[in-house]
């Protein structure tokens, strides 16, 4: 696996061969593709956005955080289905060592994910890279990942 910059090439390869789950996962946020390329178009080579690829160097997932306040973060991601079944595992790896080493440098640091739970394992994915569900509205489940208090 190698990460690279979000770049407009890599943007059109994921949602030009975006996986169906997705797909779904748009829809229930009310977004339509185009406007979900269209914002991903506007991230382009900005912080925090990245693109892990394969050993070929095809894009496989895109990550992009979002700011939504002092040290509040969404993650927004989309992969391609080949894509993901390729890097997975060290994906994960890395982005649970990414946000551990984040939030233990400042613990006031909070990273927020909104999933549709468009695959049954999701739950697992999520506790995997340490993320706790924190509300449910419908069909949306937003899991956080913050320092643990004592």
């Amino acid at each position: 696996m190698k990460i690279t910059d979000l770049t407009i090439e890599s943007i059109n390869h994921i949602v030009d061969n975006l996986w169906e789950r997705g797909r779904r996962e748009l829809e229930v946020f009310g977004t339509e593709v185009e406007d979900f390329r269209a914002y991903c178009m506007k991230k382009a080579g900005q912080p925090w956005t990245m693109v892990f690829c394969d050993d070929d160097m095809a894009p496989c997932v895109m990550v992009i955080l979002q700011p939504l306040g002092e040290m509040k973060w969404d993650i927004v991601s989309q992969a391609t289905e080949e894509g993901f079944a390729k890097i997975w595992r060290p994906l994960a790896r890395f982005l649970k060592q990414f946000s551990d080493r984040i939030i233990e440098d400042d613990p006031s640091w909070v990273f927020q994910g909104r999933s549709v739970q468009t695959h049954e394992r999701t739950p697992e994915w999520m506790s995997l890279l340490g993320f706790t569900l924190n509300s449910v509205d419908g069909d949306i489940k937003t899991y956080i990942k913050k320092a643990v208090t004592v």
